[in-house]
């Protein structure tokens, strides 16, 4: 299954209202609203944050240009990404080769406001995994969907740290229509603040060492 697919699973919803006239509420935020903030032609510049129906943020975009609202660029979505029980916010500003880059702003319950997070918004495809709380960077590379790179990362004292990169790639030169197992996995860990390859595995397109 594709990281498209399995992102929107984790991600609650997507909005396109108007911006500026109506916020969308934020599940589990009581009184808190969203909504898009939008130049004179329609990109988006900003999220706009209500409390009570009043304005209190204006978050602007991660991005050098404002971003489309061109559904999937500029879809709103919603997920707990540090898993502290608060929904965070991102916005889509990339769509290219299943390869997605989201503005991303983390709620910060103290201050009862939504806090930009440089680290997240640089990940390509953040998909989190509630199970173990870490978060995985899926980067989808050429050779019909076989190759990728996952790296997976874990809070530790509010700052991301990476454990893990699987990197899957074709093995050896074997032709991509090749039966059987025609990739290689490679997967390294942290260990002691070095990368270490703990495994290197010739495997399926969908990463089993299941060869037939």
């Amino acid at each position: 299954m594709k990281l498209a697919s399995l992102l929107l699973v984790t991600l609650c919803w997507a909005f396109h209202a108007p911006a500026q006239v109506q916020s969308n509420p934020v599940p589990g935020l009581p009184g808190i609203g969203v909504a898009y903030g939008l130049n004179a032609s329609g990109l988006i510049e900003s999220i706009l944050v209500f409390k009570n129906g009043q304005q209190v943020q204006s978050l602007p975009v991660c991005t050098s240009q404002p971003v489309p609202n061109t559904p999937p660029l500029g879809s709103l979505n919603m997920a707990d990404m540090n898993f502290d029980g608060y929904y965070d916010l991102l916005l889509q500003t990339t769509n290219k080769d299943d390869n997605f880059n989201y503005c991303v702003w983390l709620y910060n319950p103290k201050a009862q406001r939504f806090d930009a997070s440089p680290q997240l918004s640089q990940l390509v495809n953040p998909r989190p995994e509630p199970k173990d709380h870490t978060v995985t960077s899926y980067v989808n590379q050429d050779c019909q969907g076989g190759c990728h790179e996952a790296r997976t990362y874990r809070w530790i004292k509010g700052q991301l740290h990476l454990v893990k990169i699987a990197t899957q790639s074709l093995y050896q030169g074997v032709p991509v229509d090749a039966p059987g197992c025609v990739y290689s996995l490679t997967v390294q860990e942290e260990k002691k603040g070095k990368m270490v390859v703990v495994s290197r595995d010739r495997v399926n397109s969908m990463g089993a060492n299941v060869c037939y």
